[in-house]
Formats: structure tokens, sequence, C-alpha cells
């Protein structure tokens, strides 16, 4: 009682000296059409599997244009079901980019095998298929190719490389659901790929990730690895939901000021789950139960965001424009994205990136700084992780000078335009070197 009692008065100080201003963040893709699903969700908390989770991934499998998809609890198990599906095994070898999230080298580091890291093009941020090719030994098992910020990478190299080499080509599409290289989508090119749903992706589920694959042989061995997977509790699934209830209401533009501070305390009175890396993950060790299915409480969640993707990435692909377009009038360069698509952030180049992101904190705008690391984020000792500094100069560049803004489908055009001029003000203050 006394600790509940704590977090409110401290709400209660904490929203008194909080200015009430529109922030511009990085919320989710909910909408009000979610809200039905989550509480359905909500009320069939008993029935941990269920034809929901059938049904959406028939829904997923179809609209990238593959027959398998299987759903998990978060990408990086998905990707690891795809480890298991190809038979990797300890001492083999994985190339991957060296810009990246620490959640794709930790399931090849769980089944002790070799992350492999290599450059990436810096006009793109993908994995550089030149550096790639040089990392190729006997042990090399397969190559993961990033779609970073959703940017297409260059898959008619790697699929090249894949025949020559006889290298399994697995895509890494946690940024990219929706997006399209030559008119066919991104994750039907590969022997198989990995999506993620959590909070901030193209679509959110709270917590979520799909396999999906042409090849029989492996789809068997996906629903295996599925099969094996345990469920979390009714405890830890409600409170993902009232989570995404909240996130629904509070963590938007107009009350995300308030939302920030309530989130923290709900957390810590263990109302709603915040969606984390685990302490154990951040240092590179298997946490336990890490193989987790997903749950038919939040597949219905997942049909309704399937529902409205199209919308979603309509949005999405408007905001890219309008930023391809405006931010190298004002000085920013951008990156080569072939054509504009949607994506999950937009990102720039700036020779000052994380002063950038202190400025524009104070005017209320959230700079993102995927990824601080070259394996994210900074917290990561990058020794546990398997990389090397001074092994991908282009990466540890990218690092430091690129950023990214928010393009989620609930901004409005007076969002966006304020973003402009926040960009425009620190042009200008740096001009005078009046930003700090």
């Amino acid at each position: 009682m006394k600790k509940t009692l704590k977090a409110i008065s401290e709400i209660i100080t904490a929203i008194l000296s909080k200015k009430k201003d529109r922030i511009i963040g990085f919320q989710s893709s909910l909408t009000i059409k979610d809200l039905i699903p989550i509480l359905k969700g909500l009320f069939s908390l008993s029935k941990q599997y269920g034809y929901s989770i059938s049904e959406y991934e028939r829904k997923f499998a179809e609209f990238i244009g593959v027959p398998y998809a299987f759903s998990y609890y978060a990408g990086r198990i998905a990707f690891d079901a795809i480890l298991y599906a190809l038979d990797i095994k300890e001492g083999d070898e994985i190339i991957l980019p060296g810009y990246t999230c620490v959640a794709v080298p930790n399931p090849i580091i769980f089944r002790k095998a070799i992350p492999v890291y290599v450059d990436i093009d810096y006009s793109t941020c993908n994995i550089s298929p030149k550096a790639a090719c040089k990392a190729i030994t006997k042990k090399t098992k397969a190559i993961i190719i990033q779609h970073t910020y959703g940017i297409p990478a260059n898959i008619e190299a790697f699929l090249s490389i894949s025949k020559k080499y006889n290298i399994p080509i697995i895509e890494d599409c946690c940024h990219a659901l929706g997006n399209t290289y030559k008119g066919k989508m991104l994750g039907s090119f590969g022997d198989a790929a990995f999506f993620s749903t959590e909070q901030t992706k193209i679509i959110c589920t709270g917590m979520g990730g799909v396999a999906i694959t042409k090849n029989s042989e492996i789809a068997k061995r996906l629903k295996t690895y599925q099969d094996n997977c345990i469920f979390s509790s009714h405890k830890e699934i409600r409170k993902m939901l009232c989570y995404l209830i909240f996130k629904l209401i509070f963590l938007n533009p107009s009350t995300q000021w308030f939302g920030e501070i309530l989130s923290y305390y709900l957390d810590r009175l263990g109302i709603i789950s915040i969606p984390i890396t685990t302490k154990e993950e951040m240092n590179c060790r298997k946490p336990k139960n890490f193989r987790k299915r997903f749950p038919n409480a939040l597949a219905y969640v997942g049909i309704s965001q399937l529902n409205q993707i199209r919308w979603n990435l309509k949005k999405r692909e408007k905001i890219v424009n309008f930023y391809k377009n405006i931010l190298p009038k004002i000085g920013f360069q951008i990156l080569n994205s072939f054509h504009q698509q949607a994506m999950v952030r937009f990102p720039f180049i700036t020779e000052h990136k994380y002063q950038l992101r202190d400025f524009a904190k104070k005017l209320n705008l959230d700079i993102g700084v995927w990824f601080c690391a070259p394996v994210h984020p900074d917290t990561v000792p990058q020794e546990l992780a398997g990389y090397s500094y001074g092994s991908c100069p282009n990466a540890e560049k990218a690092v430091n000078t690129v950023a990214n803004l928010p393009c989620h489908p609930n901004l409005n055009e007076s969002d966006i335009s304020k973003v402009i001029k926040i960009l425009m003000k620190f042009k200008q203050c740096k001009k005078f070197n009046t930003y700090e």
C-alpha cells in the first residue's frame, strides 16, 4: 500500500511539473481499430493456442507471398528458429553486418556458432556484398542480409554469392515489412527471413516475431522448433495487452508527455509490462525460457494490424517522400534508398548526431540514434558480441553520423512541419555555434 501511495504521489508531482506539449517521438502503428482485438485477447487468456494464431500466420505468409510463416514471441526467437532449421552447430560461421542489434548475434552465440561481422555500404547502411564475399570460409553456413531502416539490401549480388558458394541467405526484415525489391516483397528472396512486430516496428503486437520460408524442409523444422516452444504465462500476456491499451491511449504525440511518466510507475506496480531486452541478452547470455510461442491473445492484434497495413505503409511512404525531398534542401544528406518506400524510421547523415538529439529533445522531438554501436546498443560489451573495433570502419562511421526521424503513421502534417523547423533551427544554431 505504501509503495502504491508513493508511486501515485510521484506521478502527480511529475505531471504538475511537466510541460504539456505535443511530443513527436517513435510511437507504434496502433490505432483505435486495434482496441477491440486487444480487449478480445484479454478476455480469452485461458486459451493460449487457438485459431487466431494459424490465421495470423496464414495472412502474414499471404502478404509476403510465401507458402510458410511461423510465429514466435520475438524476432530474435524467429531467427533462432531459422538457425535451428538450417542445422547451425558449434563452430559454424554466420556472416552478418557490423551494424546491427545485439538481438541478431545473440542466437548465433547461444548456439556456440561464430558471428562474423563484415562492413556495410555507408551510402545505404546495408551489408556490403564485397565485404561478405571476402569473409567466406569453409565454415560459413549462412549470410544474413539486413534491410536496414527498410532500405533493400543488394539482393541480386547476394543471390549470386549464394549460388556460387552454396550458402543460404537469411533476410533480416525486422525494419522492412511490406517493402519490395523490383516489385517483389522483401523476405521472399532468401532461403528464410525473420520479422519483428515489437512495439516500434512496422506493425505492433507488443512482442512478436515471424519466420518465413519457401522451402518445405526448412518449414518442417521451423514447425518442430515452434512446437517445442512454451507460451508465456497468462499474467505476462495480460500485462502486455494492458501495455498495448496504455500505449494506444497515452503513448501518442498528444499525450506522450503524460504517458512516459505514467508507464514507468505502472510497470513498477506490475500493471503493465514494457517490452525490454533482458540483462542476460544485453550481455550475450541466453535467458531462461528463451524459446517462446506467440499466443492467441496477441494474434488477434496481429491480424488487426495486418488488416491495416496498406494504410500504414501508405502513410509511412508519404512521410518518407516528404523527408527525402526536403532534407537535402536544408543541408542534410540522406541515404541511397534506391526508391521511395515505407520505412520503420527515416535515416539521414549529420556530423553532429548526438548534439542534434539533445537539442531536439528540448523541443519535444525525438531524434533516433539507431545504431549507437556496431552491435547496438552501446551498453552491450562489444567483445562479448564478438565484435572487434576497427573491423568495420564504415559501420563505425555510421554509428557516429547516421541518425533517424520518426515516420510512423500516427504523425500528422503539423508534426512533420515541426520536425523540419527544428532541423532548420539546429542548422542555424550550429552555424553560429550556439546549440549547446
